[in-house]
């Protein structure tokens, strides 16, 4: 009977520690600074007049649809049209290669030009995935990855 008690709250502990970690996972996470713009730019508008927005501080939101799989360095992008590669202020921090899918809202720098570095790991990862003629970048110091459509590990 001592033995059956002890099986089932060892069982229960379990339990619970396995529950916590899943509602851990689906929180939303947020890396780097705070979102200081309230109104995302669209990313069309920005495709639309690339040299308007040079220089410029942005957020943008939209789905990863891609994550550096070596270090979780960079991300890609997209509104469903048009890709944004972002990459992170001075190497600061990085995102969850699981990333992908997820719904998230990068704020920082935009330049109206490719990085040739990120732009051939990603072509390394999946060749010939997405249209890579003309991807801008940002330079994000904000990045917040929405709890809802990511990955689940379990």
């Amino acid at each position: 009977m001592t033995r059956n008690l002890i099986f089932i709250i060892g069982m229960i502990i379990l339990s619970f520690f396995a529950c916590s970690k899943s509602e851990k996972k689906a929180e939303t996470q947020k890396f780097g600074a705070d979102l200081t713009i309230d109104e995302p730019t669209a990313l069309a508008s920005v495709y639309a007049e690339p040299v308007k927005y040079d220089g410029k501080e942005l957020r943008i939101d939209g789905t990863i649809t891609e994550v550096c799989q070596r270090r979780g360095c960079w991300l890609k992008l997209t509104d469903g049209n048009y890709i944004l590669t972002v990459r992170f202020r001075d190497y600061g921090f990085f995102v969850p290669k699981d990333a992908a899918n997820a719904r998230v809202s990068v704020q920082g720098i935009f330049q109206a030009e490719t990085d040739a570095h990120i732009e051939q790991e990603a072509q390394e990862q999946n060749p010939g995935l997405m249209n890579r003629e003309k991807s801008f970048t940002l330079t994000a110091s904000a990045v917040v990855i929405e709890a809802s459509g990511r990955k689940s590990d379990t």
